[in-house]
């Protein structure tokens, strides 16, 4: 339940063992073995997933307005000088004149924000070094609202489409898209001649962590393994046919609320992704002033709670959706005649 002028969410915390419920911080979510200073933190906390855009995108300069980037329009071509071969074919003929021109593609930010609260009480005593750790909590939380805009033009607190982005365009726009067979070569390589009749290039994939069982188990028509001379789980599929892969929750969208769009790898040419930040990633305090959440209007002040922000100015783009193919998860018989 939630506690005296607790905002929203308040999930109640039902099992301390896999620390489940959303809540704001309080003392009473603890148990009373957590409350003490000294402790150790959690040493089979798993790494936190790092921002899959900043390992396959490319940074630029972003401004607060709108920023303009330069993109290839024609490209000046030649051609032969005079008649033919010898000399006197060549010398004294006019050299033809061929033109050149750029284009151009704008696009504008996003804000990222998100506030947590917590009573005085919780601060002053600081259990679990968990203050220590909310500063990073809360950025990663922004790399994953990039991420999540990047490849789906989503919000991760509610899930909904993100607003006023059309011209930013996102990854899954693409409408290359392939069901996956179960024979993830042929299905690799059926993505990667779209891509090459459309004259794209294929630079690397990134892909849900569900697809690498696929990856080592992926054999030819003869029976024998297409990625690995022999078998190996501890292979971490960075690479393949030669293209580094990358992994992330974005790809398949199952990032906060967001639900999985079904989508398990991308293959196409990452560098039509670009990314830049306005600002710094800001952390800010307070424990004055209001907050309303859902109708609900509390006092900081009045009711003993300290409120922390932390918000960035973002913008993307992905200049050509169509060069990309989504390898998607073929939907089950019942949801399929359902739709």
């Amino acid at each position: 339940m939630a506690f005296e002028n607790e905002l929203a969410p308040n999930e109640p915390t039902t099992n301390h063992a896999i620390a489940d419920g959303r809540h704001q911080l309080r003392m009473a979510h603890l148990q009373s073995h957590d409350v003490p200073r000294e402790i150790v933190s959690d040493i089979f906390r798993e790494a936190q997933e790092s921002s899959l855009v900043l390992r396959v995108g490319r940074r630029i300069p972003v401004g607060y307005g709108e920023t303009i980037i330069r993109v290839d329009g024609v490209q000046p071509e030649v051609g032969q000088v005079g008649v033919g071969t010898r000399p006197e074919d060549r010398e004294g003929y006019t050299k033809p004149v061929s033109g050149v021109s750029w284009g151009h593609k704008s696009f504008g930010p996003i804000k990222l924000a998100t506030i947590v609260t917590a009573s005085a009480e919780w601060e002053r005593t600081d259990p679990l070094p968990f203050y220590r750790d909310l500063q990073s909590k809360m950025s990663r939380a922004i790399g994953r609202g990039v991420d999540l805009a990047v490849f789906h033009n989503r919000r991760p607190d509610t899930g909904a489409a993100l607003l006023g982005t059309e011209l930013n365009s996102y990854v899954n726009a693409t409408p290359n898209r392939i069901w996956l067979s179960g024979d993830i070569y042929t299905d690799i390589m059926t993505g990667y001649t779209m891509l090459a009749e459309s004259d794209k290039d294929l630079t690397q994939f990134a892909a849900d962590e569900r697809v690498r069982p696929q990856f080592i188990s992926a054999r030819d028509h003869n029976g024998n393994q297409v990625f690995q001379s022999r078998l190996n789980l501890a292979d971490p599929f960075d690479s393949i046919a030669g293209l580094r892969v990358e992994y992330g929750k974005a790809v398949p969208g199952r990032i906060g609320t967001s639900r999985d769009t079904g989508v398990r790898m991308f293959a196409g040419d990452f560098s039509q992704i670009v990314y830049g930040y306005a600002d710094q990633i800001t952390l800010k305090r307070t424990d004055v002033g209001s907050i309303e959440v859902e109708g609900q209007q509390v006092n900081l002040w009045q009711t003993n709670q300290v409120a922390y922000l932390v918000e960035v100015t973002f913008g993307w783009l992905v200049n050509d959706p169509n060069a990309f193919v989504a390898y998607e998860m073929a939907p089950l018989p019942h949801v399929a005649a359902a739709a």
